[in-house]
């Protein structure tokens, strides 16, 4: 738990994301970390398909590919001379690896059963689906915008069917592209000038962008996820997000709105790419937070060039108190406005 000094900061910064969430100027970013919001401590690792104890970090999936692929990853301790694997096993680095041994055709075999498991979202896909619904004076603010780099779909179950819009990447396309899928309608790949596109975000339901590609329950030929490091160069090199999104999805996230950043870490090569092609709008750029516990230095400092905030305590302990007050706050606004 925090100490003293840490909750009353926890509370003072909690109280600014909930002053931004009801006027409907955050956008939340989900990592993997987000799946492991409500893993007990000392439960047990995540292993392989279908365990219970839900979804797993980057990490265990990177060590779960490491064995269906046979990658390299074991090192000598200096010390005792036994052998284990890498502390700094990379997701892309073996996937990579994978893909070089045996093509892509085995990565897609082995990860679909994880993520088209039937696990549950957890209590922050829960806080997020239940956000009440601002009262904005501008159409893009009135529904929220939620980016993940997951692949895993829980917070499109968390927010219910056909409830939102959902716009992902494919890297499978040539050339890779963004897909739209309105609620009831099948998906429609985004040609030609993002900007152009024909349909207004953000008036009738919120949006969910999955920025790496996403699991399709009803049509495999339409998963293709940024996980290699082929993928991510690629993804890096490619032309302007401008030419590849519409353009509110774009304005929300560089402008006049509050980033929050959900279960990343420094090691997170999805975060750092795609912030890195964001370009936000220094003239237009509200403060950033980072939730995630850490005690590195480099990592305090990479976040703080970026213009993002770090509270560092644990997700679970966040979310809580970030529910107190927007339910406290609710009440006080209701009973003033009755």
């Amino acid at each position: 738990m925090p100490t003293e000094i840490q909750l009353e900061q926890l509370k003072t910064q909690c109280g600014f994301v909930v002053d931004a969430l009801l006027s409907g100027r955050v956008v939340p970013f989900l990592g993997a970390g987000v799946n492991l919001c409500d893993r007990p401590k000392g439960a047990p690792r995540w292993e392989k398909p279908g365990e219970e104890v839900g979804l797993p970090s980057g990490r265990e999936l990177a060590e779960y590919l490491t064995a269906k692929f046979h990658y390299p990853a074991l090192q000598k301790c200096v010390k005792c001379g036994n052998e284990a694997l890498q502390p700094d096993l990379d997701l892309a680095r073996v996937s990579q690896y994978g893909v070089m041994q045996l093509d892509e055709g085995p990565l897609y075999e082995w990860l679909r059963p994880i993520f088209v498991a039937p696990c549950s979202p957890t209590s922050v896909h829960s806080f997020l689906a239940k956000l009440p619904t601002p009262t904005a004076d501008h159409s893009e603010d009135h529904f929220p915008l939620y980016v993940t780099t997951n692949y895993d779909d829980l917070i499109e179950r968390a927010i219910g069917d056909d409830q939102y819009d959902l716009v992902f990447y494919n890297s499978s396309d040539d050339p890779p592209r963004f897909w739209h899928k309105e609620p009831g309608k099948a998906p429609q790949r985004i040609e030609g000038a993002a900007n152009e596109y024909p349909y207004h975000f953000f008036e009738k339901r919120p949006v969910i962008l999955k920025i790496h590609g996403t699991i399709d329950r009803s049509d495999e030929e339409r998963e293709g996820f940024v996980i290699t490091e082929d993928h991510y160069i690629q993804y890096l090199a490619e032309e302007p997000l401008e030419n590849f999104l519409p353009s509110a999805l774009l304005t929300k996230m560089r402008e006049r709105h509050h980033l929050l950043f959900l279960g990343y870490s420094l090691r997170d090569w999805n975060f750092r790419v795609f912030l890195r092609r964001l370009k936000r709008n220094p003239k237009e750029r509200y403060k950033a937070w980072a939730v995630l516990r850490t005690d590195d230095e480099t990592e305090e400092q990479f976040w703080g060039k970026n213009g993002i905030h770090i509270l560092n305590v644990e997700l679970k302990v966040f979310v809580d108190e970030l529910s107190r007050q927007l339910v406290d706050r609710v009440s006080k606004l209701s009973a003033s406005a009755g």
